[in-house]
């Protein structure tokens, strides 16, 4: 059952991922578009996926996704950063300048992660709230692994 859950999961990634494949030159409003498009059902399977793993109530679920939402945000900021010290990377930087930032934004998602955890277990249980990191991580993985091999083709 599971195996066909990220089966399904990595075929409806790959229809929602299409447009990153056929990018072009001379395209960039539709692109940017499709993107958007893209990121909302990537959205919209992530969702479906966390509420039937973490088998959410409606009541849960009204409480939960707020919560969520505003945890992920913050985190998807500090992502960014730390995404944007690593590629933006020469040897004209102060290579341990930028670890030492790269370190303190990896203490501060882990410090958020640990800040919302109690807003999370005031809605849901704690067994729930495991399976809530395991299904992102996993969720996550299957994205990039997607992501990696329509890139090859």
């Amino acid at each position: 059952m599971e195996a066909m859950k990220y089966l399904s999961l990595g075929f409806l990634l790959m229809l929602s991922i299409g447009a990153f494949a056929q990018q072009g030159p001379g395209r960039a409003s539709v692109n940017a578009s499709r993107t958007a498009a893209t990121q909302d059902r990537i959205t919209q399977i992530k969702i479906a996926k966390l509420t039937a793993d973490m088998k959410l109530t409606k009541v849960q679920a009204q409480k939960f996704w707020p919560i969520y939402d505003a945890f992920d945000l913050q985190r998807r900021e500090i992502r960014r950063e730390i995404r944007s010290l690593s590629r933006n990377f020469s040897e004209d930087d102060d290579a341990f300048k930028k670890q030492e930032r790269i370190q303190d934004l990896k203490q501060k998602e882990l410090d958020l992660t640990k800040r919302y955890k109690a807003d999370f277990l005031k809605v849901i249980s704690e067994q729930q709230y495991g399976i809530m990191l395991v299904s992102e991580e996993r969720f996550n993985q299957t994205l990039l692994e997607t992501l990696k091999e329509r890139n090859k083709d």
